[in-house]
């Protein structure tokens, strides 16, 4: 036999050395599982209104996240969107609403936002909108119809989330009375397009287009 075809030879046998050898490993490693199914649930709106509808059973409290409104630390009440669309007048802010919060008594003016809680003046400043602060000032609040629903943190725990300090008491006395947490409005799982009007007196109309 030439050297030639005993190199061909021994490259052949090694190969299928190699291939026997290693075909036991791979089906070793492989193997496959089939899950049973699986189905995940989740809403998203975790609260719930209690019986009446006026509030809800939970709020979001900053660190603590969503937590029920009878285990919360402190001063807390969320309010439905039921509650807004009922209670809030078409020309004028939310005070008309904020008034059931036992701890916040609300002002007369119609062009102004004032309000107290626990008897420190405050105003539409004190709105955060979606945990965002900043939108408002005492003379220009959200129009109603976008709010799905408000969560009153009363008290100095309002800094769980951050808050605006109370104008009258002043910028540096570190004054918190509490802070008014809006949630806009959000899409439902079924579909729906909604129109209202609104009558207030004096000729002043409104209307609104809910899409969902």
């Amino acid at each position: 036999m030439s050297k030639r075809k005993k190199l061909l030879l021994s490259s052949i046998m090694c190969s299928l050395i190699l291939g026997v050898s290693a075909a036991p490993v791979s089906a070793e490693t492989i193997e496959t599982f089939n899950l049973d199914e699986m189905v995940v649930e989740s809403s998203r709106n975790h609260k719930t209104p209690l019986p009446g509808g006026f509030n809800n059973d939970s709020s979001r409290v900053g660190l603590l996240g969503e937590t029920e409104v009878i285990k919360a630390p402190f001063t807390v009440q969320s309010i439905t969107e039921d509650t807004v669309s009922k209670m809030a007048m078409p020309n004028q802010d939310l005070d008309t609403v904020l008034s059931n919060v036992p701890a916040i008594r609300t002002g007369t003016s119609p062009i102004k936002t004032d309000f107290s809680i626990r008897g420190i003046a405050t105003n539409a400043s004190a709105y955060l909108v979606n945990n965002i602060p900043g939108f408002y000032i005492m003379a220009t609040g959200p129009i109603t119809n976008t709010v799905g629903s408000i969560d009153a943190m009363i008290g100095p725990a309002a800094t769980l989330n951050g808050s605006t300090q109370s104008f009258q008491a002043g910028g540096m006395s570190g004054a918190t009375p509490g802070a008014i947490y809006l949630n806009t409005k959000r899409a439902g799982e079924n579909d729906f397009i909604k129109y209202t009007q609104t009558f207030a007196g004096h000729g002043d109309y409104g209307e609104y287009i809910d899409v969902s």
